[in-house]
């Protein structure tokens, strides 16, 4: 050791010269435990947004098990108090924790009510050497809807851009089955009266044919089987025109807040085609040319589109003239 330095360190006190090697080494032990020790000091934080997945379907045991269906909607969210250390839990967010498998029991449900789903912290999945403490709301309310099985009649629809050849018309048509069973939710099948096929091409079809036809469905939370029926289509060239002239227009929500007023002619000419019978049995109450005003809100003239209604199904509308109406809403 050089001589100034073995000066300087004679001034330093013996208490600190002697064992000076051990005396370090100690001090920096003692720093690595208060360090460890203060690590592991339990910190307290709040946890929000905690995502609890809900399953799309649950089933309940019971006789018979009940089958319920969630609605839908974002998963529902609840806030968990953790304990840990500070430097571990200051580096966590809410996308750290989650309620992956929640249980749920029988008991929970009650029917026309939302299920009352009960949380622990055993049900949060969370990073190692973190304490769940609790979950709240303890007792979360899912929306579920109970699935249900529906029998609902079938309709063959036929498709209005690949129609008959001039001159041919559907006389008849036979479905096999005539309804199928719908399985789906509560709710929507409530509002179900019946179901339609997909659109049965008819273009260039001069003669009967059979057709295999898929149920349409509106929505994927319905299920139908079976998926498709046998369709049996009776195509005949008994066909005729009749055309009903100068019919009166009528006009669809006469009783909006604005008066009206014609400023064309409102008799109308409409020529149909359909099975001689049927059209032989026509009278003019039968075929009723109208418009609708009923989104017209504003004063102003108006070119409005004229439709027709006709009471027999097998005639279809081959000309209406005029086919446009000018109509001028007033003010009242």
């Amino acid at each position: 050791m050089p001589t100034d330095r073995k000066k300087l360190w004679r001034k330093v006190p013996g208490i600190i010269r002697h064992d000076f090697v051990r005396k370090v080494l100690a001090l920096l032990l003692a720093l690595i435990v208060y360090a460890a020790v203060t690590d592991k000091m339990g910190v307290e934080r709040d946890i929000h947004n905690v995502t609890v997945e809900i399953p799309a379907v649950l089933t309940l045991p019971g006789a018979p098990p009940v089958t319920l269906l969630k609605i839908e909607g974002k998963q529902p969210k609840v806030k968990i108090r953790v304990r840990g250390s500070e430097r571990l839990l200051k580096n966590l967010s809410d996308y750290d924790f989650l309620i992956p498998n929640p249980v749920f029991k029988p008991e929970g449900y009650v029917p026309g009510a939302p299920y009352q789903l009960r949380l622990s912290p055993s049900d949060v999945k969370g990073p190692p050497r973190v304490q769940i403490l609790s979950v709240e709301p303890a007792v979360l309310p899912v929306d579920f809807d109970v699935q249900e099985v529906k029998t609902v009649q079938v309709r063959a629809v036929f498709d209005t851009e690949k129609p008959l050849p001039e001159g041919y018309a559907v006389q008849k048509v036979m479905l096999s089955p005539q309804e199928v069973r719908v399985t789906g939710p509560k709710l929507a099948l409530q509002k179900l009266e019946s179901l339609q096929t997909k659109p049965i091409p008819l273009a260039g079809i001069t003669q009967s044919f059979d057709y295999n036809a898929e149920i349409a469905l509106a929505t994927s939370v319905l299920k139908v089987s079976p998926e498709s029926v046998f369709v049996q289509i009776d195509i005949a060239r008994n066909i005729g025109l009749l055309t009903f002239p100068l019919l009166p227009l009528r006009v669809l929500d006469d009783k909006t807040p604005n008066g009206y007023e014609f400023l064309t002619a409102s008799r109308i000419d409409v020529t149909l085609s359909g099975p001689k019978g049927v059209l032989a049995q026509l009278k003019q109450d039968d075929v009723k040319p109208y418009i609708d005003i009923s989104t017209l809100n504003q004063p102003g003239i108006y070119n409005v589109e004229v439709s027709c209604w006709v009471k027999e199904n097998a005639c279809r509308i081959v000309k209406v003239q005029p086919s446009n109406i000018k109509v001028k809403i007033l003010r009242k």
